[in-house]
């Protein structure tokens, strides 16, 4: 919850300056088969930027379906380095000192 409230807050900054930005909000849980439902909507693949997954266990799911789109994703709390091996779609938000 409390990367969502970052996230609204940098909305609303970026509203204040005429910048829109929309926001979407999709919760998967740690459910691998609600992930991969959620991918195949038809409105992800418009997606400028994707902020996930939270679950390790959807990490490389998300990470090859962002490279295969070629839509930029963030992943905000692993430091699992072979996420971003040879994807360049594919960002940490915190990498560990090895991955760096």
């Amino acid at each position: 919850t409390d990367l969502y409230a970052g996230l609204r807050l940098a909305q609303d900054s970026l509203q204040r300056e005429n910048r829109p930005v929309q926001l979407f909000t999709y919760d998967t849980g740690a459910d691998t088969t609600q992930l991969k439902q959620m991918l195949a909507l038809p409105e992800l693949a418009g997606m400028e930027l994707i902020i996930g997954p939270i679950y390790k266990s959807g990490s490389k799911i998300v990470a090859r379906w962002a490279q295969q789109h070629q839509i930029a994703c963030v992943n905000p709390l692993s430091q699992d380095g072979s996420l971003v091996l040879d994807n360049p779609w594919h960002y940490l938000f915190e990498p560990s000192t090895a991955t760096q």
